[in-house]
């Protein structure tokens, strides 16, 4: 998709709303192209005061979503030629495309789900490449500009957590620490048996979703085996978020002092009420292609976001990434990734 002009909005506890001014770009064609920026004209303007903000800021909680992982070639739900459209194009007979991730539904039959994940997600399973005589190995998705930008915060020992609505793991990728890292809707990275609880490990599973065929359960009791579905370890609509997010959420929300939101409708309770968890005092700043519409499934306390960076994620971080003097950092720390990497493809041809 062209990129959309980036849309920077402030508001503060005693000024007027809706600040808004242009001026022109200076970042790579890459990343600018199709951009018509709304910036300040001073280093007082909203934009300004984001990046102060960030910059004075010791624990930022990022919440971040689909918007993030269109980049790496990870479709969204709702955009146009996302994830719901597919669903419909597949004449699965269903009331409404989000039935799929329906645990009822997926109780009830779990077929189609296998089938969407044979044609949804082959970035998943099959992204593989040949090995050699090690055999197949895994290619594993390059991070978004926004995916990087996570892993700066928490080089800058700033990110208290981040709170990621995403299955892809994409964020581990990037290289953001696993604890720093809570999986609100769970991973691929595994599956359980809805009968028996028996855990299966990823290879299993991903054999089965790239096929199309669903996966029974092999565990065996003393007189026939288990023969349960197994359910890949994303949470569905109708079952509880896990435990950790709630149990980090109480912990983290007494200390955030910055909530920065990345890629995300917020449609999808309960992450949607995180904002409206977080202290009254603490600035919230969206990152996101389109406004966030409230103040559906949060608290009444919830007043909206202090700054709207409007674009899409990437072409507004890199701005972000500028004015904070961080890019040329990152793409050294990338450089310095690339070496270690051809260091360790030599070492093991000599091995060979």
């Amino acid at each position: 998709l062209p990129a959309k002009p980036l849309m920077i909005k402030g508001r503060g506890r005693k000024r007027k709303t809706g600040h808004t001014e242009t001026s022109s770009s200076s970042n790579s064609a890459e990343i600018t192209r199709g951009l018509k920026r709304a910036t300040p004209a001073s280093d007082s303007g909203p934009l300004h005061q984001v990046i102060g903000h960030i910059r004075r800021a010791k624990r930022i909680m990022v919440l971040s979503g689909a918007g993030i992982s269109v980049a790496c070639g990870v479709p969204d739900f709702r955009s146009k030629g996302g994830i719901y459209d597919l669903i419909g194009d597949m004449d699965l007979e269903l009331p409404q495309p989000e039935c799929l991730f329906d645990l009822e539904y997926f109780q009830d039959d779990p077929k189609p789900f296998y089938q969407l994940a044979k044609k949804l997600l082959p970035a998943f399973l099959n992204k593989r490449k040949q090995g050699g005589e090690g055999g197949d190995r895994v290619e594993t998705f390059r991070p978004s500009l926004a995916h990087r930008f996570i892993r700066m915060i928490e080089a800058k020992r700033k990110l208290l957590r981040n709170y990621t609505q995403n299955i892809d793991g994409i964020e581990l990728i990037a290289g953001v620490t696993a604890s720093k890292v809570v999986q609100c809707h769970g991973s691929l990275s595994s599956g359980r048996c809805l009968k028996c609880k028996k855990k299966v490990a990823y290879e299993m599973l991903r054999r089965n979703l790239a096929s199309g065929e669903v996966l029974h359960c092999t565990k065996s009791t003393r007189r026939w085996p288990c023969g349960g579905v197994i359910k890949p370890d994303i949470t569905f609509f109708g079952e509880p978020i896990q435990p950790r997010v709630n149990k980090m959420l109480h912990k983290d929300s007494a200390k955030v002092d910055l909530l920065l939101v990345m890629g995300t409708s917020l449609s999808v309770a309960p992450v949607s009420m995180i904002p409206g968890y977080i202290p009254k005092d603490v600035v919230q700043i969206l990152i996101n292609r389109e406004p966030v519409v409230g103040p559906k499934n949060r608290s009444q306390h919830w007043q909206g976001f202090h700054y709207e960076l409007l674009g899409d994620c990437d072409i507004v971080i890199a701005e972000l990434m500028k004015l904070l003097k961080w890019d040329e950092e990152e793409k050294e720390g990338e450089k310095k990734k690339k070496k270690k990497k051809e260091k360790k493809k030599k070492k093991e041809k000599r091995k060979k």
